[in-house]
């Protein structure tokens, strides 16, 4: 029996999206702590809250200008990509935005303290990874109350009844749900990791291939040979973390048997 869903676009006038990436953040922020200390890795308080406010707002700027280059419709969208109050984050750009200022933070980081780059952008997206995931899970509730990733029509049970009275996939939740499995996945799984980088590598693979099938029941975007945008993104991203995995693991395999 199909569910009737509610929209909730404001809660005490607040936006209910405001309301879920300001809870998600709050997660995030403990979650990356937590981990980035078990790592081991050098920072300070203040250091690592200067990073967190960078990674934070270069996140937002990717994900505002994604979402603006996805919905463009002339001056008027361009306007709104400031409009702070206004909805509208796609998750690629957030993380192409949040994985551009840690590239730029490891690169300034090896030249203030002398660091391998790569070793320290490696064990920083290893504690990151994770807390991504719970991040794309929590954030994406507030996405489905402001109907801000509707579905396609279906008849599946679990199908919800829109607002225009259809039955559709509750995408937005299947999003939810990619999120938090991909971050049981990694805390469970990569348990002890083998190389730096070798988590954010596997969330990465994770999320593109739980986007790519997703997108194939998500409505309102424009399609090329059947696939959306952030499916062609997925797609791309996979092909090249499926062959970073490949040669890391193949490093690994060589040094352990060296050592």
């Amino acid at each position: 029996m199909a569910l009737n869903y509610t929209q909730i676009p404001h809660i005490y006038g607040l936006g209910v999206e405001t309301i879920f990436l300001t809870l998600a953040t709050i997660v995030f922020f403990f979650v990356f702590d937590y981990r980035l200390r078990k790592s081991k890795v050098e920072i300070s308080d203040k250091g690592f809250l200067w990073f967190f406010l960078g990674i934070f707002f270069s996140a937002l700027v990717g994900g505002r200008v994604w979402f603006t280059v996805e919905t463009w419709e002339g001056i008027s969208s361009l306007v709104s990509m400031f409009n702070i109050r206004a909805p509208g984050l796609v998750s690629w750009g957030m993380l192409i935005g949040g994985a551009l200022f840690l590239l730029w933070y490891s690169l300034y980081t090896k030249g203030s303290k002398g660091i391998d780059w790569q070793v320290y952008y490696g064990k920083i997206g290893d504690a990151m990874a994770p807390a991504m995931a719970l991040w794309i899970g929590i954030y994406r509730i507030g996405c489905h109350f402001w109907n801000d990733v509707p579905g396609t029509i279906t008849k599946v049970p679990w199908a919800l009844y829109h607002v225009d009275g259809s039955l559709r996939h509750p995408t937005a939740i299947y999003l939810s749900i990619s999120g938090f499995l991909i971050f049981l996945i990694l805390v469970w799984v990569f348990r002890e990791k083998r190389f730096d980088m070798e988590i954010m590598l596997w969330f990465v693979f994770l999320y593109s291939v739980f986007r790519f099938f997703i997108e194939f029941f998500r409505d309102g975007l424009g399609r090329v040979w059947g696939l959306n945008l952030p499916q062609v993104v997925s797609l791309i991203l996979l092909i090249i973390i499926t062959l970073l995995i490949i040669l890391c693991y193949k490093q690994w395999s060589d040094n352990d048997e060296k050592n």
